[in-house]
């Protein structure tokens, strides 16, 4: 018997380093690392984070990445399984370390990223047995093409809907494949620096998207000016839930995961706004895309705060 997911995310596992340094680094000149945590591991990548969040408020998720030979040893296998990820699609590659990510964190809170790709990178590509995927959405996040590409035709052929995060890697990505997204995919998420560039790299497809029968919005994060949600009938200005930031790395993952935590119980688009908004200020609040995992009362109890300040200020 099939398992019934709610959702079933595919991208780039990372198991991250955070090294925050002082001053802004430049070529030629010695930075100081400044955190005495700069080993801690921390576990994540864009489908892990939003399906890790998901879980969180009750829903069946699993993921569908290839990892490496330190896949159980380094605890990422266990962290996932206590956070209720499905890891049935999942396969490891005995050969490889999983992909890492060092994030050098400025006196400004900017990120340079070095990512290792290792299990999945395109040279190292082994299809997928989707035989017995069937959950009710498909995530599609940054990852290798052809994984991304087998698991997108996968969920089209059975009819799974679609929802996409984008991120601004284009070595990652091609123009078939973003193309074919934006004419299947039910929600379209982006930060609004990814917007511009989708615009220049795909011109008039982005917002045209709404009219093709299949999405249903729009949705472009800019920090904490908010965020604006596109649909064919209207467009939905939501304010960011403002608190004091320690590391901005997760917030987009986490805001894509409070709203559909609301869109896939059925709430308007206003209250899926609301709730992106919340999840992503408390995981700003902490280094870490998902060390500062609220419970679902600290969440409750949040989003009535802002949404009582955001009524008196905004009318929403």
């Amino acid at each position: 018997m099939k398992k019934a997911y709610d959702l079933i995310g595919i991208g780039y596992p990372s198991i991250d380093h955070i090294i925050e340094v002082a001053p802004r680094p430049e070529i030629g000149k010695t930075s100081t690392i400044v955190n005495d945590n700069s080993e801690n591991t921390y576990f994540g990548g864009c489908a892990v984070n939003i399906t890790c969040l998901m879980s969180s408020f009750g829903y069946e998720c699993g993921l569908a990445m290839t990892v490496g030979n330190d896949f159980e040893a380094s605890g990422f296998k266990s962290f996932l399984q206590q956070n209720g990820i499905a890891l049935q699609f999942t396969k490891e590659n005995p050969a490889l370390k999983t992909s890492f990510t060092e994030l050098i964190m400025s006196p400004e809170g900017e990120h340079i990223t070095l990512f290792y790709p290792g299990p999945m990178s395109q040279k190292h590509w082994e299809p997928y047995d989707f035989t017995l995927l069937n959950p009710k959405y498909g995530l599609l996040t940054i990852g290798e093409l052809n994984g991304n590409t087998q698991f997108l035709d996968e969920c089209l052929a059975k009819k799974i809907p679609l929802i996409f995060s984008m991120k601004g890697d284009y070595r990652s990505l091609g123009f078939d494949y973003l193309k074919k997204v934006f004419e299947t995919a039910e929600l379209l998420f982006m930060n609004q620096a990814e917007y511009r560039q989708l615009d220049e790299y795909l011109p008039n497809k982005v917002l045209a998207s709404l009219k093709n029968g299949v999405t249903k919005a729009v949705i472009v994060t800019n920090g904490k000016c908010g965020s604006t949600i596109y649909t064919a009938e209207k467009n939905y200005l939501i304010p960011a839930a403002q608190t004091i930031v320690k590391d901005p790395a997760g917030g987009g993952d986490a805001y894509v995961a409070g709203f559909l935590a609301m869109y896939l119980g059925g709430k308007d688009w206003q209250e899926c706004g609301m709730a992106g908004a919340v999840l992503a200020s408390f995981i700003i609040e902490e280094f870490g895309c998902l060390t500062n995992i609220p419970t679902i009362e600290a969440f409750k109890h949040r989003l009535a705060e802002r949404k009582l300040s955001w009524r008196k200020k905004h009318s929403i």
